[in-house]
């Protein structure tokens, strides 16, 4: 992860570089692994998550669980992998490829 977008409801809200070691990895099979929870805005790498991928309309989804279960939407978008939460205001984390 190399940076997060939290807007404040007024729709001023830019990405903001972060210093943090949360990953994800996408196999293949559609499966993935994080050692941080994909499901939460946290960008702390302190909890390992797994579960299944899905291909949409916009790109990918992951489901997540929680008093309801709602989506997480995973697109490529200038070479960057963007994860959008489910919230209100605009919140994304932006991802560079490595290896």
């Amino acid at each position: 992860m190399i940076a997060v977008l939290a807007d404040p409801g007024d729709g001023s809200g830019e990405f903001r570089s972060v210093s943090s070691n949360k990953t994800v990895r996408f196999n293949a099979n559609g499966s993935y692994t994080s050692n941080g929870k994909i499901c939460d805005f946290s960008s702390l790498a302190d909890d390992e998550s797994e579960g299944i991928y899905v291909a949409t309309d916009q790109g990918y989804s992951i489901e997540c669980e929680g008093q309801f279960v709602y989506p997480v939407n995973l697109q490529l978008k200038d070479g960057f992998l963007i994860i959008t939460f489910f919230c209100i205001e605009p919140c994304q984390h932006k991802y560079k490829k490595v290896g």
